[in-house]
């Protein structure tokens, strides 16, 4: 049976986390990652937090509600 659809690459991979700032701060500390984009708060997004942050071709999508009844959790 062939698959519905042919996966032709990845943009990102996304982690829903309990402190986004915290895991995007490890990644970049202990892996060489560097940042590369924030929205939260100050971004005027109430609901979460994300950081994303890059290596070469790889990009990783941290992000954390601020609500612990949200529909991420």
């Amino acid at each position: 049976m062939k698959p519905p659809f042919q996966i032709m690459g990845t943009d990102h991979v996304r982690f829903i986390v309990g402190n986004a700032k915290q895991a995007a701060h490890y990644y970049q500390t202990l892996y060489g990652f560097q940042a590369e984009a924030y929205r939260g708060l100050e971004t005027g997004d109430r609901e979460k937090a994300a950081y994303v942050v890059k290596q070469n071709k790889i990009r990783f999508v941290f992000t954390s509600p601020y609500k612990p009844n949200s529909a991420m959790n």
